[in-house]
């Protein structure tokens, strides 16, 4: 069901872009939310902080974020009505040998992740299957491949939004927009 609420998006621009990519950015954020996944009851604001590390021009952006909105570290804020800050949790699938699979949980659970199960998979291999914040995703390719000696495979999925942990709401958004 669509939420039909009015939607404020808000993009604070750092760096040396032109106006018109930042203006581009928020139109173009605005309608993946109201077009796929992340459209959520409730959700009334949204705060992006756009740091650019290159140079681009409109029409690259608007090629570039056909399928996906990662503007070169968009970060993004959900909040709703009463100001709660909501988080992506994605759920994420590891393949690996059952050596790892130890140290793989450890880290897991140090990311604010929750392990759902594991199961046997074909040569001996086990699976994985956790709920893992996206903000705690950041970064994790490098770190599951130290820990596995490069072994092991992960699939990441968008799964659902929960309230962001209780304490002081962060001054920056905590979580990178992807997948729309």
């Amino acid at each position: 069901m669509k939420n039909t609420k009015p939607l404020s998006v808000e993009i604070e621009g750092k760096g040396k872009s032109p106006v018109e990519l930042f203006d581009l950015a928020k139109e173009l954020l605005r309608n993946s939310v109201r077009s796929e996944i992340i459209y959520l009851d409730g959700v009334v604001r949204l705060y992006g902080i756009w740091e650019p590390d290159i140079e681009h021009s409109v029409k690259a952006l608007e090629a570039h974020l056909g399928l996906a909105i990662s503007i070169n570290n968009l970060k993004v804020q959900y909040i709703t009505e009463n100001n709660q800050l909501l988080e992506p949790i994605m759920a994420l699938a590891v393949k690996l040998r059952e050596e790892y699979a130890g140290d793989l949980v450890g880290d897991i659970s140090k990311r604010r992740g929750l392990i759902m199960g594991m199961k046997a998979s074909d040569n001996g291999l086990r699976i994985i299957l956790s709920h893992v914040p996206l903000s705690e995703l950041i970064g994790y390719t490098s770190d599951l491949s130290k820990i596995t000696a490069g072994t092991a495979k992960a699939k990441v999925n968008f799964h659902k939004y929960e309230l962001f942990p209780k304490g002081p709401m962060p001054d920056e958004p905590v979580s990178m927009a992807v997948r729309y």
